[in-house]
């Protein structure tokens, strides 16, 4: 493979994830989010190269996802929700091209229910519940599926202690 290969990019993005994965773990979450942040640079390149890859779009909102996942943890939630927003805007689109995917539902899903934790952390509960809404109701219209079964309980876990705190 050719190093500026779109496969040999989508192969080092892989392998950054990985890293900072480890990272992770360890506890190390600024060498994890830069290595995020190296593998988010290649997806983003790889988008703009093959701006139809669905493929492509799924990778791109995983690193958005998990690097947002880093600043809500860090106390950065309006860069979180900065991040998982663009994120939900992939997977959204990802949605409209394969609207039988499990796995885009799925994937949009949690989305909306990450996103409506960082308003939660934000005091914005109106917003809040309206994300988790959406997170449930894409679980409960897939229920049948494995993936779908425990979501689904933990949306209306959320939902009902989010409305027991108003």
């Amino acid at each position: 493979k050719r190093p500026d290969s779109i496969e040999a990019k989508r192969d080092l993005s892989v392998s950054l994830e990985k890293i900072a994965n480890i990272y992770l773990q360890k506890g190390e979450t600024t060498k994890a989010l830069e290595n995020y942040q190296e593998g988010l640079k290649l997806r983003e390149s790889i988008l703009e190269k093959r701006p139809d890859s669905i493929e492509a779009k799924r990778d791109l909102s995983v690193s958005l996802e998990k690097i947002a996942d880093i600043y809500l943890q860090k106390g950065e939630t309006a860069k979180a929700l900065e991040n998982y927003q663009e994120g939900l805007k992939l997977r959204e689109s990802i949605l409209e091209k394969r609207p039988d995917s499990i796995e885009a539902k799925r994937d949009l899903a949690i989305s909306f229910y990450k996103i409506g934790n960082s308003y939660q952390e934000l005091n914005k509960n109106k917003e809040a519940l309206e994300y988790f809404t959406n997170a449930k109701s894409i679980a409960k219209t897939n229920i049948q599926y494995s993936d779908f079964k425990n979501i689904y309980e933990v949306f209306e876990e959320t939902i009902e202690n989010l409305l027991g705190e108003e």
